[in-house]
């Protein structure tokens, strides 16, 4: 048997639902924690995740000496899918690394070495890997942005020893074409967080030129600038963006660490407070225009604005944290103190008062439920909490797992799908951080009473995880239909009636829902007739 990854978070309960060692598979399953790869010496894992669930990890795995010698990756093709056993490709040196894939699952792995940039390609979620390296790219310095374009081509920007650089790689191509320079000025500062693919495939950068100005734009295939736009003309820090269709977001630190922030559909304004020194601005936008900004303030545990298209400005203050695009609300925040922040969120005593113990929220999907991540890095542990319908419900757990004090990376989608990926202590060789994963996905669920009275009519509960079309079937045990029903149903916790058969004996009740976006979920239930 493999061994079991135990918990060590004392902040939350949460299911377990299996952790599998090796080459193995990670069950999708509510709160599954476990193994990507169990061999060697993990760092930064990555994710990539699509809107209908498909996803893909990477990690580097580290030789003695702190030397990276691989790439290792694994991919699930949907929410409900296992994830792959692990793949490895070689990269002696590798530094750093970025993935990417699009809704068709086309996915991408980059990386940086001595060499220059090296990547992997798959055409689909079945198709077969192929590598191959970047020409002329052995004085990159950063990778900047990655992405798949709808249509399969995939792109890297990065910043070389002669100004920033652009290559593509066209599917049917048997590698990446030569680079191509860009119009973004040599002495400009662009952030990892200041370039991002849009859903069209159009880059998006933001940079902070040498006089300290902000300026934006779009590159096309070909590396040229398009609908240049000066937002500010002094900053003290280099931009972060967010795109999301036609919306843009815009994030630095003024003069005297002031938050500063520019929507697209309202300029430029600033947010109270003061960021402390050696943070970063974490930016998010909804299709809709909705936006979030968060950062760490000076002298408070937690900072935000948020942004939405009918108050058409930005709130927030430097002791809130918030998140700020869900579907019916405006934003969900928090009183800043933590003992009032504890019984809110159902902390035991203490834990918010730890060294280092931190709650960030990190995602809201167009459920209007929210995502929040709550580390301790004193307990090695972190835990995920989930808020359905933000402040409407309470905190409840989505995943747990010790981790070794690392900070797991979070993804989430509008749908609900969850992806955690952090670096977990062996179970095997001392000092060891293996790969590993948890996930939440949104499950459908009858309960109800199993055992009824012949000719009765009862009532079923079923967790609805999406509002779409229901299909009830009550069923003999080898599968023959007896009663059949199709109806409209919503999301949420519903009831729903049934007249169980006349003659005594043991049934299935089927459920199939297909929601509104065109995925499937399916539950059963046992139910005994006397």
């Amino acid at each position: 048997m493999p061994p079991r990854l135990v918990p060590r978070c004392a902040l939350c309960a949460a299911v377990v639902a299996s952790t599998i060692a090796g080459a193995a598979f990670v069950d999708p399953a509510v709160g599954a924690v476990g193994f990507l790869d169990a061999q060697g010496n993990h760092a930064d894992p990555q994710i990539a995740l699509t809107e209908r669930g498909g996803a893909l990890v990477a990690t580097r795995v580290v030789a003695p000496g702190d030397s990276a010698r691989a790439i290792s990756l694994s991919s699930r093709p949907g929410p409900t899918s296992r994830w792959s056993a692990p793949r490895r490709f070689g990269a002696l040196g590798v530094s750093s690394h970025r993935v990417a894939m699009n809704e068709r699952r086309d996915a991408l792995v980059l990386w940086r070495t001595p060499k220059g940039l090296s990547g992997a390609t798959r055409s689909g979620p079945t198709g077969a890997w192929s590598t191959g390296s970047v020409p002329d790219s052995s004085t990159s310095q950063e990778i900047l942005a990655t992405g798949i374009t709808r249509q399969g081509t995939a792109l890297v920007l990065w910043r070389g020893s002669v100004g920033y650089r652009y290559a593509v790689r066209e599917p049917a191509s048997p590698g990446w074409s030569q680079p191509r320079g860009t119009l973004i000025p040599v002495d400009a500062e662009l952030l990892p967080g200041g370039a991002q693919l849009d859903a069209s495939g159009a880059l998006h950068a933001v940079w902070r030129t040498s006089e300290g100005r902000i300026e934006t734009a779009r590159l096309n295939a070909e590396g040229e600038l398009f609908g240049i736009q000066i937002v500010a003309m002094a900053s003290a820090t280099a931009p972060v963006l967010a795109v999301s269709g036609i919306h843009r977001v815009i994030a630095w630190q003024g003069a005297g660490g002031t938050p500063m922030l520019y929507h697209s559909n309202s300029g430029v304004n600033s947010a109270n407070g003061r960021i402390a020194e050696d943070t970063s601005i974490r930016l998010d936008i909804s299709s809709r225009g909705a936006a979030l900004a968060q950062w760490t303030p000076a002298g408070s545990a937690f900072g935000g604005a948020y942004w939405t298209p009918k108050r058409r400005q930005w709130t927030g203050t430097a002791s809130a944290w918030g998140e700020g695009f869900l579907r019916s609300r405006s934003a969900l925040f928090a009183d800043p103190e933590a003992e009032v922040l504890r019984k809110r969120i159902g902390i035991p005593a203490g834990e918010l008062r730890a060294d280092g113990t931190e709650l960030q929220v990190v995602h809201a999907d167009d459920r209007g439920d929210v995502l929040a991540l709550l580390t301790a890095p004193g307990a090695g542990s972190f835990a995920i909490l989930r808020r359905r319908e933000g402040e409407r419900t309470a905190w409840r757990p989505a995943a747990v797992a010790g981790i070794g004090g690392a900070r797991p990376v979070v993804a989430g989608n509008r749908r609900g799908d969850l992806v955690a990926a952090f670096l977990s202590p062996s179970e095997f060789a001392d000092g060891d951080l293996n790969s590993a994963i948890a996930s939440f996905t949104p499950t459908f669920r009858i309960a109800g009473a199993s055992v009824v009275k012949r000719r009765q009519r009862i009532s079923l509960r079923l967790s609805v995880p999406e509002t779409g079309a229901l299909r009830l079937r009550v069923t003999t045990p080898s599968g023959r239909v007896l009663t059949s029903r199709r109806i409209g149903i919503r999301r949420g916790t519903r009831l729903v009636r049934i007249t169980m058969p006349p003659t005594a004996g043991r049934y299935h009740v089927r459920a199939a829902l297909r929601a509104s976006d065109g995925r499937g979920y399916s539950a059963r239930r046992g139910i005994r007739v006397r």
